[in-house]
């Protein structure tokens, strides 16, 4: 026999002594542990419906037509919600944008988000420019872009402290001569960017016109893979040269093809400016599939001398972390993977690997005055992207990576030792310990960062 309850009995469900503090951590466990259990709880009780909705409404992807539609009828609904949304994810498909009907809904949308602070736009650009151009909220903190927005203003009118350009970003990030004032200066309402990202953009390059803006910046991370984009990461490096704000730098350049990319220019740069807040510097090399991978493996040498190279020069007095590594993704089989490893010239008694490379390391890790406050050195020759993989691969191929750990051991000045850690990519405990060191500075740079979207 079963009881139905009156729709006010199911409060009695909850003990009416029960504070509301102890329902809200109930539903912010359950949210940490199944999110899906929120509609259920809110739909159970009141008092869990308004912190259910924090955490359903806080994050948001709009990626298909009908979900603007269906959150455009709840905010209508129910007009606070909005207010709850913090990070949104708007991905719309490009052929979308045609029908009319959506770019209202979503400039609707837009007009009614006014507490989100952090924000990521791909797909339709039509679509992306139509959001921007209407979005309510002027707190926001932290943008990703990988759609062309047809405006620098709409960015520009943001207190934004972070901003990522992705392959497709905008390419009038720059502030042209009729954006500037009467007096010629530029208007950067708000704009104090710490941590900027720019993932092979092309017209990054224009970004150096404004190396004046980015004084603020903590974090640098440049995504290379054309000459164009090497040029730019270099121009505006070289235009931030004694600021006292920049801590951590990152180069990573791609070699997505069957030959090396705009890495092989890494070899002519000078070295860094002086950068005297820099704390952490790393240095990858991404190649894909087994062809690209071999040579890259094979060009090793000289990318580690650049490496070096590009660190010598100045006193790095405030450089604690060194991270230099090459990125594998793509390899389907364990022998290619091997292939690769043993196609790096550090398993070959090869004079000139050595002198090429290492020529000059002894100075930069044995004198205390260039890295006075080195503390974690990482060199890994050969790390598939996926850690699943690279867990699987790495114990098979355990022989040949300890023979690559010798070489490189054997390459290294004995002062190396006064280094406190040093990885070379083999020691699951060696690997965690630099991640934590070095993800310190990142952590402490990037801090209130959007965590992962829910989809």
């Amino acid at each position: 026999m079963s009881t139905t309850l009156p729709a006010n009995g199911r409060h009695s469900a909850i003990s009416r002594g029960l504070p509301q503090e102890i329902l809200d951590d109930i539903i912010d466990i359950a949210a940490g542990i199944c999110f899906e259990s929120l509609l259920s709880l809110s739909l159970s009780s009141r008092r869990f419906v308004e912190r259910s909705q924090r955490h359903i409404f806080r994050e948001i992807k709009i990626s298909r037509e009908r979900h603007v539609s269906q959150l455009l009828a709840v905010l209508d609904g129910n007009p606070q919600l909005a207010r709850k949304v913090r990070s949104l994810w708007l991905c719309i498909d490009e052929n979308l944008f045609l029908f009319e009907g959506v770019l209202k809904d979503v400039s609707r949308v837009a007009g009614q988000l006014a507490g989100v602070k952090r924000l990521r736009l791909d797909g339709s650009s039509v679509v992306c420019s139509t959001f921007f151009r209407n979005l309510a909220s002027l707190a926001i903190e932290e943008v990703s872009i990988d759609a062309y927005i047809d405006s620098t203003d709409l960015i520009r009118r943001l207190p934004i402290s972070m901003l990522k350009l992705g392959p497709s970003a905008p390419t009038y990030l720059t502030f042209k001569k009729e954006s500037e004032g009467e007096e010629g200066q530029i208007s950067t309402t708000g704009w104090k960017i710490r941590h900027f990202e720019c993932d092979r953009c092309t017209e990054a390059l224009l970004l150096v016109e404004i190396c004046s803006v980015y004084q603020t910046l903590v974090v640098l991370d440049f995504r290379i893979e054309v000459l164009p984009q090497h040029e730019a990461a270099w121009s505006l490096i070289g235009a931030l040269k004694d600021s006292p704000a920049l801590e951590v730098l990152v180069l990573c350049y791609y070699s997505w093809h069957d030959y090396s990319g705009a890495s092989d220019s890494l070899m002519e740069c000078c070295s860094l400016p002086n950068l005297p807040s820099l704390l952490c510097l790393r240095l990858i090399r991404y190649s894909r599939c087994y062809i690209g991978s071999a040579i890259c493996a094979e060009a090793c040498p000289g990318f580690l001398a650049a490496f070096f190279t590009i660190i010598s020069g100045n006193p790095r007095t405030s450089l604690e972390v060194l991270d230099i590594k090459h990125l594998i993704s793509d390899i389907e089989r364990i022998e290619d993977y091997e292939d690769i490893l043993r196609s790096t010239p550090f398993n070959t008694d090869c004079q000139d690997f050595l002198d090429l490379s290492w020529r000059g390391t002894d100075d930069l890790l044995t004198n205390n005055c260039l890295l006075p406050r080195l503390r974690a050195l990482r060199i890994d020759i050969g790390r598939i992207d996926d850690p699943v993989k690279m867990k699987e691969y790495g114990e098979l191929c355990k022989v040949t990576r300890q023979k690559c750990e010798a070489k490189v051991r054997a390459c290294l000045p004995k002062s190396v030792e006064r280094i406190p850690l040093v990885d070379f990519g083999m020691g699951l405990d060696e690997t965690s310990e630099f991640n934590a060191v070095s993800n310190l500075y990142h952590t402490a740079a990037t801090e209130g960062s959007a965590p992962t979207l829910v989809t």
